[in-house]
């Protein structure tokens, strides 16, 4: 078998299992809703530590599959029931109910290859409604394995992530749409990661002086008008640097103050 059929073929599988998760977060909505609606009559810590778990690995998978408005809402989701957990309130359920319904949306959207930007729009919503607002991160890259690496790196961080395999799609978000950090391959479909951040850099968008880490084989150095933050290796080795640089760049939000279930 050829270099290039055996590339096919792990597309395939990998493929065969993202559609199998999609399937099967439609039933782990169900059970995660079960759950909420259980701890709206009293609050049990081991169904919370249940639920909790379950959102967790929802995150985790999004991750691992490429997904990341999955792994975006799962985050904030998480990251809504740790502050409920210290204060729970009835008030708060609506919210948390709201992101189990953006994860069934999003299974239902992706399942289709449909257009996303209603649902990002939901939940950027869900996130002012629930105090949880993270950087926004900006993922574009034409491999899919090396989207799924930079997407396991970015599931445990403060981060929403969205992402696009083409280069000028890319640009016309970043013209429109206002992100704490690109992270872009050099070599893309239609309009390589150079031209892309040279023409934001010239533009009056929202991020214009938007930080930027480059994913390349080619570690020769960039021009300076590009103001590149850093070159990153196009490796298994990514991961490890990428997770330091992206670490300086998020600052944590404190938790806010709810009442208490009575």
């Amino acid at each position: 078998m050829n270099k290039k059929a055996s590339m096919d073929q792990v597309d395939r599988l990998l493929r065969q299992l993202a559609e199998a998760f999609l399937t099967e977060l439609l039933d782990h909505c169900d059970d995660a809703e079960a759950d909420l609606l259980l701890l709206e009559k009293k609050f049990d810590t081991d169904v919370f530590n249940r639920l909790f778990g379950l959102v967790h690995s929802i995150k985790g998978s999004g991750g691992t599959h490429g997904f990341g408005m999955i792994t975006s809402i799962g985050h904030q989701f998480e990251s809504a029931l740790i502050e409920w957990q210290s204060s729970p309130s009835r008030d708060s359920l609506p919210v948390l109910l709201g992101f189990v319904d953006l994860l069934r949306q999003a299974a239902d959207l992706l399942s289709t290859g449909a257009d996303l930007t209603g649902l990002k729009q939901q939940l950027e919503k869900l996130c002012l409604d629930s105090d949880q607002v993270s950087k926004r991160v900006l993922l574009v890259e034409s491999s899919r394995i090396m989207q799924q690496l930079c997407q396991q790196v970015l599931a445990d961080l403060a981060v929403q992530v969205n992402t696009f395999d083409d280069g000028l799609k890319a640009l016309n978000e970043l013209l429109h749409s206002r992100y704490d950090c690109l992270i872009i391959g050099r070599q893309l479909n239609s309009l390589n990661g150079s031209a892309v951040v040279a023409a934001v850099r010239e533009s009056d968008s929202p991020n214009h002086n938007i930080p930027v880490l480059m994913l390349s084989t080619d570690q020769r150095q960039l021009p300076d008008h590009l103001n590149i933050l850093r070159l990153l290796p196009r490796t298994p080795a990514l991961s490890d640097v990428l997770l330091i640089e992206m670490e300086r760049l998020i600052k944590k939000r404190p938790a806010k103050e709810g009442g208490k279930l009575g």
